[in-house]
């Protein structure tokens, strides 16, 4: 493991030293640790759903001019349908 040394307020401190205590954890490393996983999956899951936007953009880009345009019930339709599937698969929940 690589060591990061950072300094942080006594605020700070004191909001983690509370928190540890309430999600039992043992030490601040092992809160920081956490909190930076956490920080790390959130943005990997922002970096996945920013693609499927951009798909589902450019799938609309590519329908114009090709067939008839879709109108807005169409692709809210698509959307909605779009939705369901990411909740289903990258969450395992049914909408």
């Amino acid at each position: 493991m690589e060591t990061i040394s950072l300094k942080i307020d006594k605020g700070m401190s004191k909001k983690i030293s509370l928190l540890m205590k309430e999600f039992d954890f043992s030490t601040k490393t092992e809160f920081i640790r956490e909190a930076i996983r956490k920080n790390i999956s959130n943005y990997e899951l922002e970096q996945k759903k920013k693609k499927q936007w951009e798909k589902l953009l450019g799938m609309k880009g590519a329908y114009k001019g090709k067939t008839k345009e879709m109108n807005d019930d169409e692709w809210e339709d698509m959307r909605n349908n779009l939705a369901k599937k990411f909740a289903k698969e990258q969450y395992g929940i049914k909408i």
